[in-house]
């Protein structure tokens, strides 16, 4: 029961990310800006994880270790994800932005070959494979317009990718003993601080006022990827494992991709859906036969 629950948690997560993205894009078109829209978030989406920890008296003793953990896993993988991603969607269709963010399939590969000294098994070959052939399917230009592939936007969702990695990887073996709506805030808020200053070194203080015109955008975004998907992903991620969360996450790509191209009007060519099914096909046969005969990297 417990199992059903955490898949359907980090079902749901994944898809809320996926419709994040034509939000950020409707908000481009808006003519709102890259900080205001990323700072607004973070500052409602701490403000709504708080008051959930208030109405649930959802607190508990965290150690220095555990607080750092939260602070790499929040900073690193969730507003390096957020950050790198909104950065590519504002030079690229939707299409390729996910595209780009789903190459965690192989560069976690890569890390447990080079750093773990892990030898890559056959149906992880296969699976780069896949993800490669799929990349190039999306990223071909002769069926869509030439300009829309832009190198920036490319490398911010390759980037986006490296954060998504930690993220995933981090919630996984996030300490359970933390409350879940409590562990969220800590990663959230600690994120929304290093944002703030970050962004204070380069913009002026009004073009990131989360309390202007860009409210709305900020509150709706702070519900939809910083408050609900945060809190899923780490309740449920543990309960399932990395490698399944790993599996579910990847429904992010087609809710994204259908989303944009439903309400946003993003062209989609036939061999860009082919590509966007051998990615998926590549995650899920990176993940089979993972536990076969192998003991598990503590």
């Amino acid at each position: 029961m417990k199992k059903g629950i955490g898949i359907l948690s980090v079902l749901i997560a994944a898809s809320l990310y996926g419709f994040v993205n034509t939000i950020i894009k409707l908000a481009y078109d808006a003519d709102f800006q890259y900080a205001e829209l990323t700072v607004s978030q973070y500052v409602y989406g701490s403000l709504g994880l708080l008051v959930l920890v208030l109405v649930t008296r959802s607190f508990s003793k965290v150690s220095l270790k555990d607080f750092g953990k939260l602070l790499v896993v929040g900073g690193v993988g969730l507003g390096g994800t957020s950050l790198a991603l909104y950065a590519s969607l504002a030079y690229v269709p939707t299409a390729i932005s996910l595209v780009m963010l789903f190459q965690f399939t192989w560069i976690g590969l890569i890390i447990e070959r080079f750093v773990f000294k892990r030898k890559a098994r056959r149906n992880e070959i296969l699976a780069v494979i896949l993800v490669l052939a799929g990349t190039l399917f999306v990223l071909q230009i002769t069926s869509i317009d030439a300009g829309s592939v832009n190198l920036a936007g490319v490398l911010y969702g390759f980037l986006a990718a490296i954060c998504y990695l930690v993220f995933l990887t981090g919630a996984s073996v996030l300490p359970n003993s933390i409350p879940s709506f409590y562990k969220t805030f800590l990663m959230v808020g600690g994120t929304m601080v290093l944002l703030v200053v970050g962004f204070a070194a380069t913009t002026p203080p009004a073009e990131m006022n989360p309390f202007g015109e860009v409210r709305g955008w900020g509150i709706l975004l702070g519900l939809l990827a910083q408050t609900i998907p945060p809190v899923l992903f780490t309740y449920g991620a543990p309960k399932i494992g990395g490698t399944l969360t790993s599996i579910l996450s990847a429904f992010e790509l087609p809710v994204g991709i259908i989303a944009s191209y439903l309400i946003v009007g993003e062209q989609v060519v036939l061999a860009q859906w082919v590509g966007m099914l051998l990615i998926l096909a590549g995650i899920v046969v990176s993940q089979v036969g993972f536990s076969e005969n192998v003991p598990e990297r503590k």
